[in-house]
């Protein structure tokens, strides 16, 4: 009796340090004689969706510049029951208003978020909206520039008697800025069909 709750207990306090002492807590749960070998058993702890949820929000504001103190909306589109969380994630991401649901239409007006147990729709202001198209147009003239240049260069003659990793050195990255380049203007025209 004792013993049997005591090792359990033991058991599910090494699951929920697993994520942060990974290699102590599978050493640790080898010693018990019911075989179990690994720490990484069972659902995720909880917080983790919480921590995640939160960051991958933080970086959404933090690439389009909103202000960590302005609370937002936002929409969740799940079949999981989220009731637990809502108000850690609210609290941590500044999120004022939250609307929950498997049936939810995808706002036009947002920022995506996917995540593993669904797609959270970060709501944005028209301010929001002006100040990151703005951005986008800012990179995308960058972007540019970069592309003109690079294709300049590879098709110099005296470019063709560089050394051959330079040549591909230098193909490589207008291939990259090439699709950076896409990608912006791919975001530049949802902002603007919105």
């Amino acid at each position: 009796g004792t013993y049997a709750t005591l090792s359990n207990t033991f058991q599910k306090i090494l699951h929920l340090l697993s994520p942060f002492i990974p290699f102590v807590t599978e050493e640790l749960l080898t010693c018990f004689p019911k075989g179990v070998t690994t720490a990484v058993v069972g659902p995720m702890p909880p917080m983790w969706l919480v921590i995640d949820t939160v960051s991958m929000i933080r970086n959404v504001r933090g690439e389009m510049n909103i202000p960590s103190s302005e609370k937002m909306d936002m929409v969740i589109h799940t079949s999981q029951d989220l009731s637990l969380y809502l108000s850690y994630i609210k609290r941590l991401a500044r999120i004022e208003n939250v609307t929950v649901g498997e049936d939810i239409a995808p706002p036009k007006r947002a920022a995506v978020i996917s995540m593993p147990w669904g797609v959270v729709y970060l709501l944005l202001s028209e301010l929001h909206i002006q100040k990151e198209m703005d951005r986008l147009e800012k990179v995308l003239q960058k972007l540019s520039k970069e592309v003109v240049s690079l294709e300049t260069r590879l098709e110099m003659p005296d470019f063709a008697k560089a050394p051959q990793e330079v040549i591909e050195k230098t193909r490589l990255r207008h291939q990259e800025l090439t699709q950076k380049k896409k990608e912006t203007e791919e975001h530049l025209t949802q902002f603007r069909v919105s």
